[in-house]
């Protein structure tokens, strides 16, 4: 794996009033990224391999790379800008057509439901660390369920 590239340990999901927290554990610190109301319990079900009884957009994207002979290579969460999150999910399809590999930008929300259904590797830029605050601290607060993070 190259240096500039980090494998998280782990990820953790809250939904908060208005919207979900993703905590993306890696070796060096944990950072948080917050996205839609409801993520959380997707990002869940993606992870623990649970579909929902309609394909949710995840699993639709899953289901047309499949059906088109594609696999989903990898997701990578590249940078952060203003509070933005940025992430890639990396495509390759060999089929009778040929072959190819494309990079697909993505919100991280999206890109990481997709690589977990479908077992795909997820990947951490240490630019996009460095960049970020140690939220480790909040995520055992969180895991606590301590009464300071949610009033």
């Amino acid at each position: 794996m190259n240096a500039n590239w980090i494998k998280p340990k782990g990820f953790h999901f809250f939904d908060l009033a208005d919207s979900t927290a993703i905590f993306v554990v890696c070796p060096q610190k944990t950072f948080v990224m917050q996205t839609e109301f409801g993520m959380g319990e997707r990002l869940q079900r993606a992870e623990t391999g649970k579909r929902a009884e309609r394909p949710q957009t995840h699993e639709l994207l899953s289901d047309t790379c499949k059906a088109l002979g594609a696999r989903v290579a990898g997701v990578a969460l590249t940078d952060v800008k203003d509070g933005v999150y940025f992430s890639v999910i990396s495509l390759e399809m060999k089929n009778e057509l040929g072959e190819k590999f494309v990079e697909l930008d993505a919100r991280p929300s999206d890109a990481l439901a997709l690589a977990f259904s479908c077992r795909a590797p997820v990947l951490v830029s240490q630019n996009l660390l460095q960049k970020c605050n140690d939220a480790s601290e909040l995520l055992e607060k969180f895991r606590r369920r301590d009464p300071s993070v949610f009033s």
